[in-house]
């Protein structure tokens, strides 16, 4: 009976680490997602800035 719930231990433990890993993963991908659109958005705004800049000089 020990022997199993350790074994049930360690099952559960394993299962909570790989969950933890995809959560991470995904985690990853939507900060790498929210990156690139604040990049796009970041750079967006400098051309318009430069273009309003440009055309009103």
């Amino acid at each position: 009976m020990p022997y199993s719930f350790s074994s049930f231990l360690v099952f559960i433990l394993f299962l909570l680490l790989l969950l933890y890993t995809k959560c991470c993963k995904i985690q990853r991908r939507f900060l790498q997602l929210f990156e690139l659109h604040l990049n796009i958005f970041y750079y967006d705004s400098f051309y318009i800035s430069f273009r309003w800049q440009v055309l009103h000089t």
